[in-house]
């Protein structure tokens, strides 16, 4: 049986949608502010009633809901006349006037919020950390206006009121399809456009053939003649937590059956002290600030990570999860979320400044399914993972982690090893918080004469990683508040854990400012274009 609409209804059918997308709006755009303004600063109580998920897709969804709304409703005000009956018939009550003058505020502040909503799906780099905070402010002023507007209206006619623009219908399955069916559907043909929209808005990273003869040394300086002719893209990256935006200029190159990319951002200092251990009158003790809840943000090295995926959703192909560390057993230690798909892989390149160092290659890593939890691991990544390696390149030089007192593995061979470590430097003259674990031998009290105060790594370098997580070669140079990072790895995968770098394969950055977890990041994805 179809179900016909009387004129009433279709008011109240938009009252109903603005109502859901509203609620929805509020929530979901509020775990994004909570999660990106005060990371970390606040308890988990006051934030685990916010939606958990791949928030960016759906809140970007809602946006679009509510621009199907906002153009309904202007088209509908059009034909119907009610702009004509409003400035001919202007209302002669005080309630009525302060009703008309609500609505009107809300005529201003949706559009705006729309508009500052798109600039920010964009990636548009205008007045962009002020454009968040403006775009936080409209969202409360609409609520504000909606609340208004709803105890306005309700003072004038009370339940009659209510009933006229939520009730008012000629079946009680007119109401259910307007009040579920519609919403969840037009929600629903949203969702499903989000990869049309998004690759079409995809910017696109030109990748030329390299002449043959010409060789590239993967040093951090980027002085080949198709380095300098190539034109980068630039991406605007947001810092959570702060103001700060991190601009990274990407170029790409191939030849033959090899991909290279160049990455340059900049950051003011060179982070090499990772997680150092210094001698106290207690015994060794871990240099850190958050690393006890899994994000450290002081004493860590520089990171860089590169996402590649064949879909375009933003964020990573939607490979992050607010608010959750495994879906059904755990939230994440750090309160802001995890990294994993709920199919298929996202592909993930993982450079580390300190214990990448010298190995010519990145933890080349993947975003898979949630890995189950392994009971006493000191940290749960949820579908995060370095690729299988038949070897550890590196290791913590400490049993276990206490926040206190920590008992080392090793001593160096020699005590004059650690006096490079003992002046902490954050710039050209910095040196890789890292010791060969065979230049160290199994720690003993016997040996540990160290004076209090003594600073020494808590990285070991063993050896080189193999198989799937060596795939790529890299290697980064800081210089003059620049860091540079060269990589190369063949078009094809190698690996069940890679994917093909191909023509229409879609990428994401991220840099880590002496971070552990709290990365910066963009929404939407760049293109590889071969030429």
């Amino acid at each position: 049986m179809v179900v016909r609409f009387a004129a009433p209804a279709k008011l109240l059918l938009l009252h109903w949608l603005a109502t859901f997308a509203l609620v929805m709006s509020l929530l979901t755009g509020l775990r994004l502010f909570v999660s990106n303004t005060w990371h970390g600063a606040l308890d988990a109580r006051w934030t685990d009633w916010l939606p958990r998920g791949d928030i960016f897709a759906l809140h970007v969804a809602l946006g679009w809901l509510w621009l199907a709304i906002v153009i309904i409703w202007m088209v509908r005000r059009y034909i119907s006349g009610a702009i004509r009956r409003e400035r001919a018939r202007p209302p002669t009550s005080a309630l009525a006037r302060l009703n008309l003058n609500i609505l009107r505020a809300g005529r201003i502040i949706l559009p705006l919020l729309l508009l500052s909503g798109l600039l920010l799906w964009s990636g548009i780099n205008l007045w962009r950390p002020g454009l968040i905070i403006l775009h936080a402010a409209l969202a409360l002023a609409a609520l504000v206006c909606a609340l208004a507007h709803i105890i306005a209206q309700l003072s004038a006619t009370w339940w009659q009121g209510f009933k006229a623009v939520y009730l008012r219908l000629p079946a009680w399955r007119a109401l259910l399809t307007a009040s579920l069916v519609v919403p969840l559907v037009l929600t629903a043909t949203a969702w499903l456009w989000r990869d049309a929209l998004n690759s079409a808005s995809a910017t696109d990273l030109i990748v030329r053939e390299i002449p043959p003869g010409q060789r590239l040394q993967r040093d951090g300086v980027l002085d080949e003649p198709f380095w300098q002719d190539a034109t980068p893209v630039t991406v605007v990256t947001r810092v959570p937590g702060s103001a700060a935006h991190v601009p990274v200029e990407i170029r790409a190159a191939r030849q033959g059956l090899v991909i290279y990319f160049a990455f340059t951002w900049e950051d003011p200092t060179q982070s090499l002290a990772h997680l150092p251990l210094i001698k106290t009158e207690a015994g060794w003790k871990v240099l850190h600030e958050g690393v006890a809840e899994n994000d450290e943000r002081r004493w860590y090295e520089d990171k860089f990570a590169v996402v590649f995926s064949d879909q375009p959703d933003i964020a990573g192909n939607g490979s992050f999860h607010f608010g959750t560390g495994q879906p059904e057993t755990s939230r994440s230690e750090s309160r802001r979320g995890a990294h994993f798909v709920e199919s298929g892989l996202v592909d993930m390149w993982h450079w580390k400044a300190v214990r990448n160092h010298g190995y010519g290659v990145l933890d080349d890593s993947h975003f898979g399914t949630p890995y189950p939890r392994v009971p006493g691991e000191q940290r749960y990544t949820a579908g995060y993972k370095a690729d299988p390696s038949q070897t550890n390149p590196f290791s913590s030089n400490y049993l276990w982690f206490y926040e206190d007192i920590v008992v080392p593995k090793r001593l160096p061979n020699d005590p004059a090893q650690l006096e490079p470590f003992q002046t902490l430097h954050d710039d050209e003259n910095a040196v890789p918080f890292a010791l060969s674990w065979y230049e160290t031998k199994p720690y003993s009290a016997e040996d540990d004469h160290y004076p209090v105060g003594t600073l020494m790594p808590s990285v070991l370098w063993i050896t080189n990683p193999d198989t799937d997580r060596s795939d790529a070669a890299a290697y980064g140079r800081w210089h003059d508040g620049r860091w540079t990072l060269e990589v190369a790895r063949g078009i094809a995968a190698e690996s069940d854990f890679d994917l093909d770098i191909t023509d229409g394969t879609y990428l994401w950055v991220a840099t880590f400012d002496h971070a552990q977890v709290n990365h910066s990041y963009h929404l939407r994805p760049l293109r590889i274009r071969f030429k």
